[in-house]
């Protein structure tokens, strides 16, 4: 076997460490056989963001809460061309309107067990009467399932608090209405200002088992670009005796737990969304590696081959496993590689020095076959699952040995880390400190990589052991800066405010001002021509002291995005996301005035072809730059200042008005619909044009447009 980068420890895998740019959603799903309150609150800084969901817990009657969450990753996209060549990458969409992101999907969820534990009082079901006691006992809520015996009604939910340590910067476009939603400031997830907490976002959630344990956690984020790819999760695990959370009292008030322990399943299933190829569905559900080193308490996750898939799916190479699909570039999207590093977790409930031999467990099955009291398996298996066989622990090997394993039909894994045991007298807690992060090669390696192995100047092999050694290589140098904040407790320097920011769109230029920031001595200012929302290339147009900048040479017509940064004397910049705006700014042209006019009306493009998008590079091909967007439309040019479009199909039906206000000599048809909201099928279709104001108010003009769809 080739002989790869990593150490060997007691028989398990040491991996290599580090982190950068290929993946994005990592979104929250259900575990329950039935629908539970819930709500999402989103922790959004940095270039990756927690979902966080609430979701009632009543498991045997009792009530309280449990947490499921997820992250995505917002990558800064990047183009590369092999030389001669254009850029090949289309970053992120197709000219199809498929979206080809760097997707992922997981879940935390929480175990305790103990033994000659006692029910509480108030259970009320079947299976697990209340007063009754038990040798070992296993309170679970997930992977699988969660609180699937219940037998009482739900009770209100709520949900997690969301702090952040910015204030959401004024953002104008072409309007003096300033609430526009930038990228990271949502008016639906609502926050609260505090500028006292340690990192740029903190996300409290609480909740209580049946077992009568409570967790609160902390979420950190940060918008510090050292640390922008990587969260913090500070949790107390505490014996309250409160089993249901919504009752007054505790209804276990005094409880001893003997030899407790307690479990974090956590799973994180790279490009769990992925898209189709060839009419085929490539899901990364089912065919995700893993592996953990108990040196570093790494567990980490990258894509497999899935032998179901005809052809190498491993790392997503775009263009599908046989280089058929509408975008053949060969770029491997699925490069990313996620992982969860155990930080610290105290050696008992009155020590709280770290111990370095927890987690004891490092655990996996199948995720069908992974033992759960609650889905009906024995007690015995899901004590056995997070205590080891001899409730001394257990650390499974994993593929880190042969990362290019293939991966048998529905192989989904459900990993769990167990922490014990314990001896928990009322009251006593555990302070546990986790991490998560995504490391990848670079999008133009990727790109480049895939190229290579598609033009046979590499092999899919060696191709494929780059993404994943410096992958990982990244993932755990992004880890290490994870303990750098823990040892400075959780504090990181706080980048500059973001800047107010105003856009005013005008002839073939757009004009950007912004407000002077506080410490700030430098500002860089980025636009992107067209594009689908977190998939946007940006480029660096201006960098220097000054507040207001005139983008000119710009195309009319042309969809244009900008953020701008501000920057301290120490190089220091705020978040990019803070300013960021999904509103276009699309320059034009003055309005014509001169009386030939009508014979200067064009329409672009004619003939329209839905698919004349071109995918090598956003400026190419017949239609309008950027992604599924701007390839349906059509524009009108050099028109009056105020004029009503009427346009006609062959026989003369009426299929889409118009009317143009803006004053500019341009007109867009986006998205290129009829008025009942359809698509305009192929044909040949006529237009009039009416000047309705102005000098030349009652002029007409007419003339065709060719539509392939």
């Amino acid at each position: 076997m080739t002989d790869y980068p990593l150490k060997k420890r007691g028989g398990y895998t040491l991996k290599v460490k580090t982190l950068t740019y290929t993946l994005t959603a990592l979104l929250i799903f259900l575990l329950a056989t039935s629908a539970w309150p819930q709500a999402f609150t989103y922790l959004e800084n940095g270039q990756i963001g927690a979902n966080v969901a609430a979701e009632m817990s009543t498991w045997g009657g009792s009530q309280g809460y449990s947490h499921q969450w997820g992250i995505t990753w917002f990558p800064n996209w990047q183009p590369w061309a092999p030389p001669g060549e254009t850029d090949i990458g289309y970053h992120g969409v197709d000219r199809l309107n498929e979206t080809h992101e760097r997707n992922a999907a997981g879940y935390y969820a929480i175990w305790t067990a103990a033994k000659n534990w006692t029910s509480p009082p108030n259970w009320n079901n079947t299976v697990f009467p209340s007063e009754n006691n038990f040798p070992i006992f296993v309170a679970d809520n997930g992977p699988r399932t969660i609180n699937s015996l219940v037998d009482t009604p739900d009770p209100d939910y709520r949900p997690p608090v969301y702090y952040r340590r910015f204030q959401k910067p004024a953002v104008r476009v072409d309007d003096p209405v300033t609430n526009i939603p930038t990228d990271n400031f949502d008016p639906d997830n609502p926050w609260t200002y505090d500028p006292d907490i340690p990192s740029d976002g903190v996300m409290e959630a609480k909740g209580n088992t049946s077992m009568g344990v409570t967790t609160f956690q902390r979420w950190h984020d940060y918008a510090h670009p050292d640390y922008d790819r990587l969260l913090l999760v500070d949790m107390t695990v505490t014996n309250s005796g409160d089993t249901d959370a919504l009752d007054p009292g505790l209804e276990k008030e005094g409880q001893v737990l003997e030899d407790f322990w307690f479990g974090l399943p956590v799973c994180l299933e790279p490009d769990r969304q992925y898209t189709f190829f060839d009419d085929e569905n490539i899901n990364g559900t089912e065919d995700y590696l893993l592996d953990y080193d108990p040196e570093t308490r790494t567990l980490w996750f990258w894509d497999g081959d899935d032998e179901t898939i005809t052809g190498d799916d491993q790392f997503q190479p775009r263009g599908g496993p046989r280089g058929q699909a509408d975008i053949p570039t060969g770029e491997y999207c699925g490069s990313a590689i996620w992982g969860v590093r155990i930080i610290h977790i105290d050696a008992g409930p009155n020590d709280t020095t770290d111990d370095p031999a927890q987690p004891a467990t490092a655990n996996w099955e199948k995720y069908w076959d992974a033992p759960s009291p609650v889905a009906g398996e024995s007690m015995q298996s899901a004590w056995e699952y997070l205590t080891g066989p001899d409730e001394t622990g257990f650390i499974k090997e994993g593929y880190g040995d042969t990362p290019l394993s293939v991966i048998a039909g529905d192989s989904r894994l459900a990993p769990i880390l167990g922490f014990g045991p314990y001896q928990m007298q009322p009251n006593d807690d555990l302070h546990i400190v986790w991490a998560v992060a995504v490391g990848s090669i670079p999008e133009p390696r990727a790109i480049e990589l895939g190229w290579m192995v598609q033009n046979g100047q590499m092999d899919a092999e060696t191709a494929k052991m780059e993404v994943y050694t410096k992958g990982v290589e990244d993932l755990l140098a992004q880890l290490d800066k994870a303990e750098e904040l823990f040892a400075n407790n959780f504090v990181a320097p706080k980048p500059p405010d973001p800047p107010d920011l105003f856009i005013e769109s005008g002839p073939e230029r757009v004009l950007l001002d912004w407000d002077p920031v506080d410490g700030a001595v430098n500002y860089k200012l980025y636009h992107a021509v067209g594009g689908l929302s977190g998939h946007r290339v940006f480029e660096l147009i201006y960098e220097g002291p000054d507040t207001e900048f005139i983008d000119e040479g710009l195309t009319r017509g042309f969809s244009y995005y900008y953020y701008v940064v501000a920057v301290d004397g120490s190089g220091l910049e705020s978040s990019h996301f803070f300013t960021r705006v999904n509103t276009p700014v699309i320059p034009f042209r003055e309005g014509l005035s001169s009386s030939d006019w009508a014979e200067r009306v064009r329409v672009v493009p004619n003939p329209f072809n839905v698919k004349g998008g071109e995918y090598r590079g956003p400026n190419t091909g017949f239609n309008f730059a950027g992604g599924t967007r701007e390839q349906n439309q059509i524009l009108f040019v050099n028109l009056p200042e105020y004029c009503t479009i009427n346009i006609y199909n062959s026989v003369g039906d009426l299929m889409k008005t118009l009317e143009h206000t803006t004053g500019s000599a341009d007109e867009m048809w986006d998205p290129a619909l009829t008025d009942h909201n359809q698509f305009v099928a192929t044909g040949v279709y006529f237009y009039t044009i009416e000047v309705t104001d102005g000098p030349l108010q009652g002029e007409m003009s007419t003339g065709k447009l060719v539509i392939i769809r």
